[in-house]
């Protein structure tokens, strides 16, 4: 998503660790924009 775009993104991560690097990949690159980031267990 383009930064400033929306107010809040929620994105669900696979419980299998082989799915996961997209959304490693995504954190890493919100992180690098300066853009806050949460991580809730469900």
């Amino acid at each position: 998503c383009p930064a400033g775009r929306y107010e809040r993104v929620l994105e669900v991560v696979a419980a299998e660790p082989a799915e996961r690097e997209g959304s490693r990949t995504r954190w890493g690159e919100y992180k690098r924009l300066g853009i806050e980031v949460a991580k809730h267990d469900m």
